[in-house]
Protein backbone atom coordinates (compact mmCIF):
# COMPACT_ATOMS: atom_id res chain seq x y z
CA UNK A 1 0.00 0.00 0.00
CA UNK A 2 2.71 2.38 1.03
CA UNK A 3 4.66 1.44 -2.08
CA UNK A 4 1.66 2.08 -4.22
CA UNK A 5 1.15 5.60 -2.82
CA UNK A 6 4.78 6.41 -3.29
CA UNK A 7 4.56 5.40 -6.91
CA UNK A 8 1.42 7.51 -7.39
CA UNK A 9 3.15 10.53 -5.88
CA UNK A 10 6.17 10.10 -8.05
CA UNK A 11 3.86 9.79 -11.07
CA UNK A 12 2.02 12.99 -10.20
CA UNK A 13 5.27 14.86 -9.82
CA UNK A 14 6.50 13.60 -13.14
CA UNK A 15 3.19 14.55 -14.83
CA UNK A 16 3.39 18.03 -13.36
CA UNK A 17 6.93 18.46 -14.58
CA UNK A 18 5.95 17.32 -18.06
CA UNK A 19 2.99 19.71 -18.23
CA UNK A 20 5.08 22.58 -16.95
CA UNK A 21 7.65 21.92 -19.61
CA UNK A 22 4.92 22.01 -22.24
CA UNK A 23 3.10 25.16 -20.99
CA UNK A 24 5.99 27.34 -19.91
CA UNK A 25 6.98 28.53 -23.43
CA UNK A 26 3.37 29.59 -24.18
CA UNK A 27 3.22 31.80 -21.06
CA UNK A 28 6.44 33.60 -21.82
CA UNK A 29 6.26 37.32 -23.00
CA UNK A 30 5.81 37.87 -26.77
CA UNK A 31 8.72 39.07 -28.78
CA UNK A 32 8.87 42.90 -29.48
CA UNK A 33 8.42 42.32 -33.21
CA UNK A 34 5.17 40.49 -32.62
CA UNK A 35 3.83 43.26 -30.32
CA UNK A 36 4.60 45.99 -32.87
CA UNK A 37 2.90 44.06 -35.62
CA UNK A 38 -0.26 43.57 -33.56
CA UNK A 39 -0.39 47.32 -32.63
CA UNK A 40 0.10 48.34 -36.25
CA UNK A 41 -2.76 46.13 -37.34
CA UNK A 42 -5.03 47.57 -34.67
CA UNK A 43 -4.10 51.14 -35.61
CA UNK A 44 -4.75 50.44 -39.28
CA UNK A 45 -8.15 49.01 -38.44
CA UNK A 46 -9.07 52.03 -36.30
CA UNK A 47 -7.83 54.50 -38.92
CA UNK A 48 -9.93 52.77 -41.56
CA UNK A 49 -13.00 53.13 -39.34
CA UNK A 50 -12.09 56.81 -38.67
CA UNK A 51 -11.77 57.51 -42.39
CA UNK A 52 -15.21 56.09 -43.00
CA UNK A 53 -16.75 58.18 -40.23
CA UNK A 54 -14.87 61.31 -41.30
CA UNK A 55 -16.06 60.93 -44.86
CA UNK A 56 -19.62 60.78 -43.53
CA UNK A 57 -18.98 63.94 -41.41
CA UNK A 58 -17.44 65.89 -44.32
CA UNK A 59 -20.40 64.97 -46.48
CA UNK A 60 -22.78 66.21 -43.79
CA UNK A 61 -20.79 69.42 -43.36
CA UNK A 62 -20.94 70.03 -47.10
CA UNK A 63 -24.69 69.54 -47.04
CA UNK A 64 -25.00 71.94 -44.11
CA UNK A 65 -22.83 74.55 -45.87
CA UNK A 66 -24.87 74.27 -49.05
CA UNK A 67 -28.08 74.74 -47.08
CA UNK A 68 -26.66 77.78 -45.28
CA UNK A 69 -25.60 79.35 -48.58
CA UNK A 70 -29.02 78.71 -50.06
CA UNK A 71 -30.77 80.28 -47.07
CA UNK A 72 -28.44 83.32 -47.16
CA UNK A 73 -29.10 83.80 -50.86
CA UNK A 74 -32.83 83.75 -50.27
CA UNK A 75 -32.54 86.24 -47.40
CA UNK A 76 -30.28 88.71 -49.25
CA UNK A 77 -32.16 91.09 -51.58
CA UNK A 78 -31.03 91.24 -55.17
CA UNK A 79 -28.66 94.05 -56.09
CA UNK A 80 -30.46 97.21 -57.24
CA UNK A 81 -28.55 99.21 -59.87
CA UNK A 82 -29.36 102.92 -59.90
CA UNK A 83 -28.07 105.60 -62.28
CA UNK A 84 -27.19 108.94 -60.66
CA UNK A 85 -27.44 111.81 -63.18
CA UNK A 86 -24.91 114.45 -62.12
CA UNK A 87 -23.50 117.67 -63.46
CA UNK A 88 -20.13 117.90 -65.19
CA UNK A 89 -18.05 120.09 -62.90
CA UNK A 90 -17.62 121.41 -59.38
CA UNK A 91 -19.98 120.29 -56.65
CA UNK A 92 -22.47 119.21 -59.31
CA UNK A 93 -20.10 116.31 -59.97
CA UNK A 94 -18.16 116.01 -56.69
CA UNK A 95 -21.25 115.51 -54.54
CA UNK A 96 -22.75 112.71 -56.68
CA UNK A 97 -19.40 110.92 -56.86
CA UNK A 98 -18.98 111.11 -53.08
CA UNK A 99 -22.57 109.98 -52.48
CA UNK A 100 -22.15 107.05 -54.85
CA UNK A 101 -18.94 105.97 -53.11
CA UNK A 102 -20.63 106.07 -49.69
CA UNK A 103 -23.67 104.09 -50.83
CA UNK A 104 -21.66 101.51 -52.76
CA UNK A 105 -19.41 100.97 -49.76
CA UNK A 106 -21.96 100.73 -46.98
CA UNK A 107 -25.35 99.77 -48.40
CA UNK A 108 -25.85 96.01 -48.70
CA UNK A 109 -27.56 95.96 -52.09
CA UNK A 110 -27.94 99.43 -53.68
CA UNK A 111 -25.27 100.12 -56.31
CA UNK A 112 -24.91 103.61 -57.79
CA UNK A 113 -23.35 104.56 -61.14
CA UNK A 114 -22.71 108.26 -61.76
CA UNK A 115 -23.74 109.46 -65.22
CA UNK A 116 -22.60 112.93 -66.26
CA UNK A 117 -25.32 115.10 -67.72
CA UNK A 118 -25.90 118.66 -68.87
CA UNK A 119 -27.48 119.78 -65.60
CA UNK A 120 -30.55 119.68 -63.42
CA UNK A 121 -33.06 120.61 -66.13
CA UNK A 122 -31.90 117.81 -68.41
CA UNK A 123 -31.67 115.43 -65.46
CA UNK A 124 -35.29 116.06 -64.54
CA UNK A 125 -36.47 115.39 -68.07
CA UNK A 126 -34.39 112.23 -68.52
CA UNK A 127 -35.39 110.81 -65.14
CA UNK A 128 -39.06 111.22 -66.02
CA UNK A 129 -38.64 108.68 -68.81
CA UNK A 130 -37.04 105.99 -66.65
CA UNK A 131 -38.36 103.29 -64.29
CA UNK A 132 -38.75 104.80 -60.80
CA UNK A 133 -36.31 102.48 -59.04
CA UNK A 134 -33.55 102.95 -61.59
CA UNK A 135 -32.59 106.61 -61.22
CA UNK A 136 -31.76 109.44 -58.84
CA UNK A 137 -30.46 112.79 -60.05
CA UNK A 138 -28.86 116.09 -59.19
CA UNK A 139 -31.11 119.10 -59.19
CA UNK A 140 -31.29 122.48 -57.45
CA UNK A 141 -34.09 124.33 -55.70
CA UNK A 142 -35.15 126.47 -58.62
CA UNK A 143 -35.44 123.54 -61.00
CA UNK A 144 -37.15 121.27 -58.51
CA UNK A 145 -39.85 123.87 -57.85
CA UNK A 146 -40.13 125.16 -61.41
CA UNK A 147 -40.17 121.68 -62.89
CA UNK A 148 -42.71 120.44 -60.37
CA UNK A 149 -45.21 123.17 -61.25
CA UNK A 150 -44.20 123.66 -64.87
CA UNK A 151 -43.37 127.32 -64.31
CA UNK A 152 -42.19 129.35 -67.28
CA UNK A 153 -40.03 128.63 -69.22
CA UNK A 154 -40.64 124.92 -68.56
CA UNK A 155 -42.98 123.68 -71.24
CA UNK A 156 -44.57 121.05 -69.00
CA UNK A 157 -44.83 120.13 -65.35
CA UNK A 158 -42.92 117.24 -63.78
CA UNK A 159 -44.88 116.55 -60.60
CA UNK A 160 -43.47 113.03 -60.26
CA UNK A 161 -40.25 114.27 -58.68
CA UNK A 162 -39.33 114.48 -55.03
CA UNK A 163 -36.42 115.57 -52.88
CA UNK A 164 -34.28 113.07 -50.97
CA UNK A 165 -31.67 115.38 -49.45
CA UNK A 166 -29.65 118.50 -50.12
CA UNK A 167 -26.00 119.39 -49.71
CA UNK A 168 -26.01 122.69 -47.81
CA UNK A 169 -22.23 123.00 -47.68
CA UNK A 170 -22.34 124.79 -51.01
CA UNK A 171 -24.63 127.59 -52.13
CA UNK A 172 -24.98 128.43 -55.78
CA UNK A 173 -25.29 132.12 -56.53
CA UNK A 174 -26.17 133.90 -59.74
CA UNK A 175 -23.81 136.63 -60.87
CA UNK A 176 -23.58 138.65 -64.03
CA UNK A 177 -19.87 138.75 -64.84
CA UNK A 178 -17.83 140.72 -67.36
CA UNK A 179 -14.23 141.18 -68.44
CA UNK A 180 -14.85 144.87 -69.21
CA UNK A 181 -14.29 147.11 -66.18
CA UNK A 182 -16.16 149.91 -67.99
CA UNK A 183 -19.40 147.97 -67.48
CA UNK A 184 -20.08 149.19 -63.96
CA UNK A 185 -23.83 148.73 -63.78
CA UNK A 186 -26.35 146.54 -65.53
CA UNK A 187 -27.67 149.37 -67.69
CA UNK A 188 -24.23 149.58 -69.28
CA UNK A 189 -25.03 146.33 -71.11
CA UNK A 190 -27.28 148.24 -73.52
CA UNK A 191 -25.90 147.62 -77.02
CA UNK A 192 -23.71 144.79 -75.66
CA UNK A 193 -23.96 140.99 -75.68
CA UNK A 194 -24.88 138.78 -72.72
CA UNK A 195 -24.52 134.98 -72.69
CA UNK A 196 -26.81 132.92 -70.44
CA UNK A 197 -27.84 129.28 -70.20
CA UNK A 198 -30.40 128.00 -72.70
CA UNK A 199 -34.04 127.19 -71.98
CA UNK A 200 -35.59 125.81 -69.85
CA UNK A 201 -33.20 127.34 -67.32
CA UNK A 202 -34.95 129.92 -65.17
CA UNK A 203 -32.09 132.35 -65.76
CA UNK A 204 -33.93 133.27 -68.95
CA UNK A 205 -37.13 134.69 -67.41
CA UNK A 206 -35.07 136.12 -64.54
CA UNK A 207 -32.80 137.97 -66.96
CA UNK A 208 -35.84 139.17 -68.93
CA UNK A 209 -37.29 140.55 -65.70
CA UNK A 210 -34.07 142.42 -64.85
CA UNK A 211 -33.70 143.86 -68.35
CA UNK A 212 -37.32 144.96 -68.38
CA UNK A 213 -37.13 146.48 -64.91
CA UNK A 214 -34.07 148.52 -65.92
CA UNK A 215 -35.67 149.61 -69.22
CA UNK A 216 -33.14 147.99 -71.56
CA UNK A 217 -35.03 144.90 -72.71
CA UNK A 218 -34.47 144.47 -76.44
CA UNK A 219 -31.25 146.49 -76.29
CA UNK A 220 -29.06 143.61 -75.09
CA UNK A 221 -28.13 140.76 -77.43
CA UNK A 222 -28.86 137.48 -75.61
CA UNK A 223 -26.72 134.47 -76.50
CA UNK A 224 -27.68 131.05 -75.09
CA UNK A 225 -24.72 128.81 -74.24
CA UNK A 226 -24.19 125.76 -72.04
CA UNK A 227 -21.53 125.51 -69.38
CA UNK A 228 -18.16 125.23 -71.02
CA UNK A 229 -18.93 127.35 -74.07
CA UNK A 230 -20.23 129.95 -71.61
CA UNK A 231 -16.86 130.28 -69.89
CA UNK A 232 -15.02 130.08 -73.22
CA UNK A 233 -17.03 132.99 -74.58
CA UNK A 234 -16.07 135.17 -71.63
CA UNK A 235 -12.41 134.10 -71.67
CA UNK A 236 -12.13 134.73 -75.42
CA UNK A 237 -14.09 137.99 -75.11
CA UNK A 238 -16.61 136.83 -77.71
CA UNK A 239 -19.37 138.25 -75.52
CA UNK A 240 -19.31 141.21 -73.20
CA UNK A 241 -20.81 139.47 -70.20
CA UNK A 242 -22.27 136.21 -68.97
CA UNK A 243 -24.66 135.08 -66.28
CA UNK A 244 -22.64 132.70 -64.17
CA UNK A 245 -22.92 130.68 -61.01
CA UNK A 246 -20.55 131.20 -58.14
CA UNK A 247 -20.15 128.62 -55.41
CA UNK A 248 -19.38 129.21 -51.79
CA UNK A 249 -20.06 128.06 -48.25
CA UNK A 250 -23.33 129.15 -46.60
CA UNK A 251 -23.49 132.89 -46.01
CA UNK A 252 -20.02 133.49 -47.44
CA UNK A 253 -18.64 135.05 -50.58
CA UNK A 254 -18.95 132.78 -53.59
CA UNK A 255 -16.03 132.07 -55.85
CA UNK A 256 -16.14 131.65 -59.60
CA UNK A 257 -15.93 127.87 -59.42
CA UNK A 258 -15.13 126.35 -62.77
CA UNK A 259 -13.70 129.61 -64.10
CA UNK A 260 -10.07 129.08 -63.14
CA UNK A 261 -8.93 129.10 -66.75
CA UNK A 262 -10.99 132.21 -67.45
CA UNK A 263 -9.53 134.03 -64.47
CA UNK A 264 -6.02 132.98 -65.45
CA UNK A 265 -6.44 134.00 -69.08
CA UNK A 266 -7.89 137.38 -68.13
CA UNK A 267 -5.33 137.93 -65.37
CA UNK A 268 -8.16 137.93 -62.80
CA UNK A 269 -9.95 140.74 -64.66
CA UNK A 270 -13.40 139.32 -64.07
CA UNK A 271 -15.95 141.62 -62.49
CA UNK A 272 -19.45 141.27 -61.21
CA UNK A 273 -22.09 143.56 -62.71
CA UNK A 274 -24.23 144.75 -59.80
CA UNK A 275 -28.02 144.60 -60.02
CA UNK A 276 -30.07 146.69 -57.56
CA UNK A 277 -31.20 144.66 -54.57
CA UNK A 278 -34.89 145.54 -54.95
CA UNK A 279 -34.88 144.23 -58.53
CA UNK A 280 -33.08 141.04 -57.50
CA UNK A 281 -35.71 140.44 -54.81
CA UNK A 282 -38.63 141.19 -57.10
CA UNK A 283 -37.18 139.09 -59.91
CA UNK A 284 -36.66 136.12 -57.62
CA UNK A 285 -40.18 136.45 -56.21
CA UNK A 286 -41.68 136.62 -59.71
CA UNK A 287 -40.33 133.14 -60.50
CA UNK A 288 -41.95 131.50 -57.44
CA UNK A 289 -39.15 128.96 -57.59
CA UNK A 290 -37.83 128.73 -54.08
CA UNK A 291 -35.12 131.37 -54.27
CA UNK A 292 -33.68 133.09 -51.27
CA UNK A 293 -31.98 136.46 -51.72
CA UNK A 294 -28.88 137.80 -50.04
CA UNK A 295 -26.36 140.58 -50.10
CA UNK A 296 -22.84 139.36 -50.65
CA UNK A 297 -19.70 141.05 -49.38
CA UNK A 298 -17.62 140.78 -52.52
CA UNK A 299 -16.54 144.32 -53.32
CA UNK A 300 -13.22 143.01 -54.66
CA UNK A 301 -15.18 141.59 -57.61
CA UNK A 302 -16.57 145.01 -58.54
CA UNK A 303 -14.85 147.48 -60.84
CA UNK A 304 -12.91 149.81 -58.50
CA UNK A 305 -14.81 148.26 -55.60
CA UNK A 306 -17.91 150.34 -56.32
CA UNK A 307 -21.48 149.34 -55.56
CA UNK A 308 -22.82 146.25 -53.81
CA UNK A 309 -23.75 142.76 -54.90
CA UNK A 310 -27.15 141.20 -54.42
CA UNK A 311 -27.78 137.69 -55.59
CA UNK A 312 -30.48 135.09 -55.41
CA UNK A 313 -29.38 131.74 -54.10
CA UNK A 314 -30.21 128.27 -55.32
CA UNK A 315 -29.13 125.22 -53.37
CA UNK A 316 -26.37 124.01 -55.61
CA UNK A 317 -26.61 120.27 -55.42
CA UNK A 318 -29.39 118.00 -54.22
CA UNK A 319 -30.49 114.42 -54.73
CA UNK A 320 -33.94 114.02 -56.22
CA UNK A 321 -35.86 110.92 -57.19
CA UNK A 322 -39.14 110.05 -58.79
CA UNK A 323 -42.02 110.14 -56.32
CA UNK A 324 -42.84 106.57 -57.28
CA UNK A 325 -39.45 105.22 -56.19
CA UNK A 326 -39.83 102.41 -53.66
CA UNK A 327 -39.92 103.80 -50.13
CA UNK A 328 -37.27 101.37 -48.86
CA UNK A 329 -34.85 102.45 -51.58
CA UNK A 330 -35.36 106.15 -50.83
CA UNK A 331 -34.99 105.46 -47.11
CA UNK A 332 -31.82 103.43 -47.67
CA UNK A 333 -30.17 106.10 -49.83
CA UNK A 334 -30.84 108.90 -47.34
CA UNK A 335 -29.95 106.84 -44.28
CA UNK A 336 -26.68 105.54 -45.74
CA UNK A 337 -25.43 109.01 -46.69
CA UNK A 338 -26.43 110.76 -43.46
CA UNK A 339 -25.23 107.91 -41.25
CA UNK A 340 -21.81 108.43 -42.85
CA UNK A 341 -21.99 112.21 -43.21
CA UNK A 342 -18.55 112.72 -41.63
CA UNK A 343 -16.94 110.56 -44.29
CA UNK A 344 -18.98 112.30 -46.97
CA UNK A 345 -17.76 115.68 -45.72
CA UNK A 346 -14.18 114.41 -45.86
CA UNK A 347 -14.70 113.52 -49.52
CA UNK A 348 -15.89 117.01 -50.57
CA UNK A 349 -13.29 119.50 -49.31
CA UNK A 350 -12.86 122.32 -48.66
CA UNK A 351 -16.42 123.08 -47.54
CA UNK A 352 -17.21 119.74 -45.91
CA UNK A 353 -17.02 121.39 -42.49
CA UNK A 354 -20.43 122.90 -43.21
CA UNK A 355 -21.97 119.49 -43.88
CA UNK A 356 -23.78 117.92 -40.92
CA UNK A 357 -26.94 115.86 -40.53
CA UNK A 358 -28.74 118.87 -39.06
CA UNK A 359 -27.58 121.13 -41.90
CA UNK A 360 -28.84 118.64 -44.47
CA UNK A 361 -32.30 118.72 -42.88
CA UNK A 362 -32.29 122.52 -42.77
CA UNK A 363 -31.08 122.67 -46.36
CA UNK A 364 -34.48 121.46 -47.61
CA UNK A 365 -36.17 124.63 -46.34
CA UNK A 366 -37.22 125.78 -49.81
CA UNK A 367 -39.33 122.67 -50.42
CA UNK A 368 -42.81 122.05 -49.00
CA UNK A 369 -43.05 118.74 -47.20
CA UNK A 370 -45.16 117.14 -49.95
CA UNK A 371 -42.15 117.46 -52.27
CA UNK A 372 -39.97 115.34 -49.98
CA UNK A 373 -40.07 111.59 -50.56
CA UNK A 374 -41.96 109.63 -47.86
CA UNK A 375 -38.98 107.29 -47.47
CA UNK A 376 -36.74 110.28 -46.77
CA UNK A 377 -39.23 111.77 -44.31
CA UNK A 378 -39.37 108.45 -42.49
CA UNK A 379 -35.64 108.52 -41.92
CA UNK A 380 -35.55 112.19 -40.89
CA UNK A 381 -38.20 111.53 -38.26
CA UNK A 382 -36.48 108.36 -37.00
CA UNK A 383 -33.16 110.21 -36.73
CA UNK A 384 -34.68 113.19 -34.91
CA UNK A 385 -33.93 115.57 -37.81
CA UNK A 386 -37.41 116.47 -38.98
CA UNK A 387 -37.80 119.35 -36.50
CA UNK A 388 -34.72 121.01 -38.00
CA UNK A 389 -36.47 121.01 -41.38
CA UNK A 390 -39.72 122.38 -39.93
CA UNK A 391 -37.88 125.19 -38.16
CA UNK A 392 -35.88 126.12 -41.26
CA UNK A 393 -38.99 125.93 -43.46
CA UNK A 394 -40.87 128.37 -41.23
CA UNK A 395 -37.93 130.78 -41.30
CA UNK A 396 -37.67 130.51 -45.10
CA UNK A 397 -41.38 131.28 -45.58
CA UNK A 398 -41.06 134.28 -43.29
CA UNK A 399 -38.09 135.62 -45.27
CA UNK A 400 -39.94 135.47 -48.59
CA UNK A 401 -43.11 136.91 -47.08
CA UNK A 402 -45.37 133.86 -47.12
Amino acid sequence: MRKTRLLMLIGSICLTLVLAALLLPACAPAAPEEVAEEVAEEIAELEAKLAVEKAKTDAEKAKISDLEDEIAALKEPEKVDIAYFSGTWGDLLANPVAAADIINTYHPYIRISVVKSAGSEMNTMMAATMPPNSVIYHTCSMDLIAGYYGLSPWEEAYPNQTLLLGFPHSEGMFYYATWDKNIRKFEDLAGRSLAILPLPSLVNPYTDYVLDALGIKGEVKIVNLDFGPLEDALRDKKVDAILYFGQGPPGKEASFAGMEEVLYALKDEVYVIPVPGDIVKAGAASLKAGFSVKKVDASRLLPKGEGEIWTHVAQFSMISSLATMDEELAYGIVKTIIDHVDEFAWRVPPRGEYLTAEAIARGMDFAPDFMIHPGAIRYYKEAGLWDYYLEARAKFLAEIGE
